[in-house]
């Protein structure tokens, strides 16, 4: 019912990164979409001691959703962060970023809405980059290689944490809404 923003994070896990945000952004409403139910739990329950009501959760599967439950148009952004990369390719068909998951964002993203995905594997850095390349629908916000390692000011997630603390690279890709095409 507020007439805000709307922004979305896909892959929420226990919600440290979408809770900062929406406390750090009180002007904008937060969608976090989370899959396991536990760890959907675990953003409820930030969402109650933080007293945010410009959060809201959805405990269900992300291509799903968008595609059921999503009018066009709503996002201003959007963002994936940590999303399973299922690195062995017999399951790499389970992945969540695939063209498949592109088409419903660029449904359902204003135009010049940026998605941001971040993520610590690189083969699945690369087959994002190359999927979001091939759409007329995205625009790359970094030149190629198309990502980069280092987003002053983005935050902070369980993942994020654990990888940086292994010494693994963690790539931001970002990507703009383009003007519809027909």
């Amino acid at each position: 019912g507020r007439d805000a923003p709307l922004e979305i994070e896909y892959c929420s896990g226990n919600g440290a990164w979408i809770v900062d945000r929406a406390l750090a952004h009180p002007d904008r409403n937060w969608v976090a979409v989370e899959l396991q139910f536990e760890r959907a739990r675990k953003i409820w329950s930030k969402l109650h001691n933080y007293r945010l009501n410009n959060l809201f959760i959805v405990c269900g599967e992300a291509l799903t959703f968008t595609t059921h439950y999503v009018k066009d148009s709503v996002f201003s952004a959007a963002y994936v962060n940590f999303p399973d990369p299922w690195p062995k390719e017999k399951h790499a068909k389970n992945r969540l970023l695939q063209e498949p998951f592109f088409q419903e964002l660029s449904r359902v993203c204003q135009r010049d809405a940026k998605v941001t995905i971040v993520t610590d594997h690189v083969d699945y850095a690369s087959s994002v980059i190359r999927d979001l390349e091939a759409s007329s629908a995205w625009s790359s916000c970094y030149p190629a290689p198309h990502y980069i390692t280092d987003y002053p000011g983005y935050g902070t997630s369980y993942f994020d944490a654990l990888w940086r603390e292994k010494g693994v690279d963690v790539h931001y890709i970002e990507y703009r809404k383009q003007e519809k095409t027909s």
